[in-house]
């Protein structure tokens, strides 16, 4: 597994491209990033580069930043996170520790998809209720889901495979600097374990080469065993951690 820290701050700069954020400001090397509360990785904050302020006054200065925006505090952490001590730091100030989750990195030349799968550069209405619906989050977040995809800036490809007139399964892949970025993957309910995930997989990873990538990244939680299947069948190997500290 590689742990180079240049390594690691590239890949995590690729996927906050990737994903942008509504908002973000960056404070003594940590970036902290607003999305009103849609999903923690848009939500949190990134201790990416050198620190010359303490590590306390600089968690105060974020938990007062959040509080602002009415978000609790959540920390994105791997094992670069600058201070070192960090990790510490938050677990002595009362932040635990959710579970890991593994970025997996693979190169991108794969045999193309039996199914092809719809594309489009901004996802429609349709693409966002069925992604909402089948990952179980809240409608509330239509409008976020939809201007964060119109201003993401690398390209990209929002993508959508249709069996007898119904959504099987949608995913979202960004292309930046020789990276494809995969994301979003997710089969509705009545067509998981049909094989729907790889399709959509082999589609997102066609276009990434197709756009010049020869290596893709992802993310996903170390107990999803389903999905860590399909990733290492496909090539995925794990590349590093990342956690994340909450009240």
């Amino acid at each position: 597994m590689p742990n180079n820290q240049d390594f690691i701050q590239k890949i995590e700069e690729l996927s906050f491209n990737a994903m942008p954020a509504l908002k973000q400001i960056m404070y003594d090397g940590w970036l902290l990033r607003f999305a009103g509360g849609y999903t923690r990785r848009a939500n949190s904050v990134n201790p990416l580069y050198h620190s010359n302020i303490d590590a306390l006054s600089k968690i105060k200065y974020c938990e007062q930043a959040y509080q602002r925006e009415n978000i609790p505090v959540v920390f994105k952490l791997t094992e670069t996170a600058k201070p070192a001590e960090l990790n510490s730091v938050l677990e002595g100030q009362g932040y635990k520790k959710s579970e890991n989750a593994l970025v997996m990195t693979a190169p991108a030349a794969v045999k193309g998809p039996d199914i092809k799968a719809e594309e489009m550069t901004v996802p429609d209405d349709k693409w966002v209720a069925e992604y909402l619906k089948a990952v179980g989050y809240d409608v509330k977040f239509t409008k976020i889901v939809e201007t964060l995809a119109a201003e993401t800036i690398p390209e990209k490809v929002f993508m959508r495979i249709i069996i007898k007139g119904e959504t099987a399964a949608v995913g979202y892949a960004a292309v930046e600097d020789g990276f494809c970025g995969i994301f979003d993957l997710v089969a509705a309910e009545k067509f998981r374990r049909k094989g729907y995930g790889r399709q959509m997989m082999l589609n997102l990873l066609e276009f990434g080469k197709r756009n010049g990538a020869e290596n893709a990244y992802l993310q996903v939680l170390e107990t999803n065993t389903a999905a860590l299947s399909l990733y290492d069948s496909l090539g995925f190997r794990p590349a590093y951690k990342y956690w994340y500290r909450s009240k």
